[in-house]
């Protein structure tokens, strides 16, 4: 797992107060940020995009997490 990864998955922890245990993978190209959460969807992850810098994508990723509330979803 990538530095950037570690410090997505870290953010995803503190704001959903649980632990994130599944695959997830970061992306840059051209100023543009995806994060994408595997979940328990092997094939088709859930996707978060941003086009600006690296601190933007982790308040964005913060804000999406308690948008979404993730956390509340059973599986």
């Amino acid at each position: 797992m990538t530095k950037i990864e570690e410090e997505i998955k870290q953010i995803i922890n503190d704001v959903t107060e649980r632990e994130y245990i599944t695959k997830l993978q970061v992306s840059h190209e051209d100023d543009i940020w995806t994060l994408y959460l595997f979940l328990n969807r092997e094939l088709v992850p859930l996707v978060i995009s941003i086009q600006g810098d690296e601190k933007r994508f982790k308040q964005f990723v913060a804000e999406e997490m308690k948008h979404r509330r993730l956390h509340e979803v059973k599986y």
